[in-house]
């Protein structure tokens, strides 16, 4: 099992050596354990936009994992892909089982990034170091 976010707002090559390096350590110790690469068969869950105005990350991060699976020439066997809910994934390799759970309350949230844009009333200056009253 694996999970990586991409940084940015768009695949390029700098980001997606970071999701490179996490399916190529999975896929290396798998071969290492005695696994068959012809035997491989993925199951892709997530890419939810969980946060509005970050252009699309989650979108992104699904593209990739389709793409480098694609290249790789293993099969995707099932996805759960993109929408707005966070999801908690069960897998169970002895079967090859995986259980999807959409986690509830944590959909998209509208406004993620408030700007808070300085006052245009000038600044009283000084300050009142002891009071006497």
């Amino acid at each position: 099992m694996n999970h990586f976010l991409l940084p940015g707002d768009r695949i390029k090559f700098s980001n997606r050596k970071y999701g490179t390096h996490a399916m190529e350590l999975l896929i290396n110790q798998m071969l290492h354990k005695g696994a068959s690469k012809a035997t491989f068969q993925a199951k892709i869950f997530g890419g939810a936009d969980m946060q509005n105005g970050l252009k699309n990350i989650g979108k992104l991060n699904a593209d990739f994992a389709r793409s480098f699976l694609k290249n790789e020439d293993i099969p995707i066997v099932a996805a759960s892909l993109n929408g707005v809910h966070a999801r908690r994934v069960r897998f169970w390799p002895g079967t090859g089982a995986a259980q999807q759970l959409k986690v509830p309350g944590m959909e998209m949230q509208a406004d993620p990034l408030q700007i808070v844009r300085p006052s245009t009333r000038p600044r009283q200056r000084g300050a009142i170091l002891f009071d006497d009253d």
